[in-house]
C-alpha cells in the first residue's frame, strides 16, 4: 500500500485522537524545540505539517514569527480560530508539504508526530530537499521519527490497543520487509461507532536515514531519545537534529 491514504484519513474518528492523544506532551515539545532549533522571540520557523496547530501556536505565543503547513483543510481551519481567537499573527498554508515554496526564509524547522516517511522515497527525498531549500544557511530542522528500524522493531507489536480521550484505538500493523515500510490499519471506536483507517509508513535505518539527509545536504547535529536530550539508543523513540550545509 503507498496509494496516497494521507489525503482521507485525517477525518472523524482521527480528529478526535489528534487532538487528545498527544496533548499532554505539547509543552514539552515546545520547550525541547526552542532548545534544539535555538529560537527566539521573531525567529521565522516552519511547522510542516502542523495539523490543527498545537505546537504551532505556543511556539507563535512565545514570540516566533510561525508559518504552518498541512494539507487536511479541517486542521488548518482549526488552527486558524485557535489563532484567531488567541489573537496570533500565524501564517497558514494549504500545500502539500513535498511542494514548499519558499527558498532561504526560516530560521528553524520541524517535522513531530512521525509525519516523515508517508511518501515512496523519492516522495521523503523531495520533501527533505523542499525543507532544506527553505532554510537559511546554518538553519536546524527536528523531526520527531518514531518510525526508524531500531526503533520499531526490537520490540515490534503486530495488534495494541490504546485510549486517546474517548476513543478506544486498535492497531494492526503489517512490516513489508521487502519494501520498507508498515501498514497499519487503524480502528477508532467512538460513541458507538466505529471507523477503519489505514496508514503506510516508510521505516528507514538509522545509517539510511542519516545518509538521506547528508545527500540532500544536511549534516546530523544529534540524535536524542527523549526530548530531555537524552542519546537515542536502540529501541527507543529518535529525535533528529539535523544542520542546513
Amino acid at each position: 500500500m503507498t496509494t496516497e491514504w494521507w489525503n482521507t484519513f485525517f477525518a472523524g474518528h482521527w480528529l478526535d485522537v489528534q487532538r487528545e492523544a498527544r496533548a499532554g506532551r505539547t509543552p514539552d515539545e515546545v520547550d525541547f524545540l526552542v532548545r534544539v532549533l535555538d529560537l527566539k522571540p521573531g525567529s521565522r520557523v516552519l511547522d510542516v505539517p502542523c495539523g490543527n496547530g498545537r505546537l504551532a501556536i505556543p511556539l507563535a505565543e512565545r514570540g516566533c514569527r510561525v508559518t504552518g503547513v498541512d494539507i487536511t483543510t479541517t486542521l488548518l481551519q482549526e488552527a486558524r480560530s485557535a489563532s484567531e481567537e488567541a489573537n496570533l499573527d500565524l501564517e497558514l498554508v494549504e500545500t502539500d508539504m513535498r511542494d514548499l515554496p519558499w527558498s532561504e526564509r526560516f530560521d528553524g524547522a520541524f517535522c513531530f508526530w512521525g509525519s516523515f516517511g508517508y511518501f515512496d522515497d523519492d516522495g521523503n527525498r523531495r520533501f527533505l530537499e523542499a525543507v532544506h531549500r527553505a532554510l537559511k544557511a546554518g538553519a536546524r530542522f527536528a523531526l520527531d521519527i518514531p518510525n526508524i528500524a531500531e526503533t520499531i522493531l526490537p520490540r515490534l507489536e503486530l495488534r495494541r490497543w490504546t485510549r486517546a480521550g474517548e476513543t478506544l484505538v486498535l492497531e494492526d500493523w503489517n512490516y513489508r520487509h521487502t519494501e520498507g515500510r508498515i501498514d497499519i490499519e487503524w480502528t477508532l471506536i467512538a460513541d458507538g461507532v466505529t471507523e477503519t483507517r489505514t496508514s503506510s509508513m516508510r521505516v528507514y535505518g538509522f545509517r539510511e536515514l542519516t545518509l538521506l539527509f547528508a545527500e540532500v545536504g544536511f549534516e546530523v547535529c544529534h540524535a536524542y531519545s527523549s526530548l530531555d536530550c537524552e542519546p537515542y539508543e536502540l529501541g527507543t523513540r529518535a529525535f533528529f537534529v539535523v544542520r542546513k550545509r
